[in-house]
């Protein structure tokens, strides 16, 4: 007998957060046809640009401190 999605999803949310992560982060790799592979490629292709933007002074950083400061601002 088959599982609702509903189903699914409870028994889902009744697993440790990493086994949540590492659930949902195969269902999205599922969902866009991509292995493991292909997403660490991409991955390190984005921080590729990213750091090649800051060298070329088209970007700027930000600490984590200051972001997570300014999200907190932002839901409050």
């Amino acid at each position: 007998m088959s599982m609702t999605k509903d189903q699914i999803l409870a028994e889902a949310m009744k697993l440790e957060p990493a086994e949540q992560v590492q659930l949902a982060d195969a269902f999205w790799r599922v969902a866009h046809g991509m292995s493991r592979e292909q997403i660490d490629a991409e991955w390190a292709a984005e921080i590729r640009r990213r750091i090649d933007a800051l060298d070329r002074g088209e970007a700027s950083s930000k600490l984590s401190d200051e972001v997570v400061e300014r999200l907190r601002k932002k839901v409050s």
